[in-house]
């Protein structure tokens, strides 16, 4: 079914995100990026919750929740605006379905990737890519791979390969990115099934729908505290019809965004989330930069454009735009799955 429903378990899930954030991250989300470092602890308490490995089996330590609880983890995470952590934290859900994959396929005991999650990172790319942009790659010791032409999961060492700190990727100065490149052994390679492979992407592009779902919540409410609060012409901006209409029109965009992304998450189980998945990820990449768009027309009225945080989600939002079209299925290829037999994708 196309709906969606949250459960009390997501809901005392989302209370407790949301405490978290409002105490442990906002105080340092600005004190991070400024020093441009990661507070390792904020992390290892997330991991001690048992947040990062939530949707995990209770064999291997986690909490065997849907793939819901990942995007309510990333979506509050978001909209602290610290999307730079976010990736990270991201890094840290999305290999939770690859691990997984490798552990069963081999019955290897990856047990460094998910004992010690935050030394692991996970990356995608195309077959005739060597070197990667890889979040969190500066402190990663494992790299798992995913090869999405060639339908394939390979785990490294980063200790083999080269790796570049990457200090300044359009301010994303808290997520550890690097340059990777892959010339060497993988430790162990998984192939996939085309379905698996589908599958893993479709769940990576839906942990990415989350956080920007969670940029432009933030963009909206910035730009609508803003226009009640800044006064123009004896009164808010929001006495002119032209905002007001705006105003709603960027409402009715995120919750267009809110409901593509929970009703894709909760169908994670059923056949045609793959095909939903690569929807909202071609819905996500046209409409966030969108949202942040008019989030910056508005503030940009006041002449002090850098002072205010809708123009980092702007470029936040431009970034989601590049590493995707690097990365990901375009839009031609994904119209080439959706009509495969469904011998293929079911």
């Amino acid at each position: 079914m196309s709906v969606y429903h949250l459960t009390e378990e997501h809901v005392l899930f989302q209370q407790s995100i949301k405490k978290w954030v409002d105490q442990q991250l906002t105080p340092k989300s600005k004190e991070m990026e400024t020093n441009r470092a990661v507070d390792e602890s904020l992390i290892s308490s997330l991991q001690s919750l048992g947040f990062l490995t939530a949707t995990l089996p209770e064999s291997l330590g986690g909490l065997n929740a849907d793939v819901t609880w990942n995007v309510l983890l990333l979506e509050e995470i978001a909209k602290a605006g610290a999307t730079g952590f976010a990736q990270i934290i991201k890094q840290h859900a999305a290999m939770s379905l690859p691990l997984l994959t490798i552990y069963l396929k081999q019955q290897l005991l990856v047990s460094q990737c998910l004992e010690q999650n935050d030394y692991c990172t996970y990356a995608k790319k195309r077959s005739n890519q060597h070197k990667l942009l890889v979040v969190n790659g500066q402190n990663a010791r494992y790299l798992i791979v995913h090869d999405i032409d060639h339908h394939q999961l390979s785990l490294y060492d980063t200790n083999t390969l080269q790796v570049t700190p990457v200090d300044d990727l359009v301010g994303w100065h808290t997520a550890n990115i690097a340059h990777i490149d892959l010339q060497g052994n993988a430790l162990h390679s998984v192939q996939l099934a085309a379905q698996e492979s589908f599958h893993i992407q479709a769940t990576n592009d839906l942990l990415d729908a989350a956080i920007f779902y969670g940029i432009a919540q933030i963009a909206y409410e910035q730009t609508k505290n803003y226009t009640q609060t800044r006064i123009q012409f004896d009164g808010p901006l929001t006495q002119f019809q032209v905002v007001r209409h705006q105003l709603v029109d960027m409402k009715i965009e995120v919750d267009k965004l809110r409901h593509f992304l929970y009703v894709a998450a909760f169908n994670n189980n059923q056949p045609h989330f793959i095909t939903q998945s690569f929807a909202l990820r071609l819905f996500v990449e046209r409409e966030v930069p969108t949202i942040t768009d008019w989030a910056v027309q508005f503030h940009g009225g006041n002449g002090f454009m850098m002072e205010y945080d809708p123009q980092r989600f702007w470029r936040d939002s431009q970034m989601y735009v590049v590493l995707n079209r690097e990365y990901s299925y375009s839009a031609s290829e994904i119209g080439k799955i959706i009509h495969l037999s469904h011998a293929t994708i079911h």
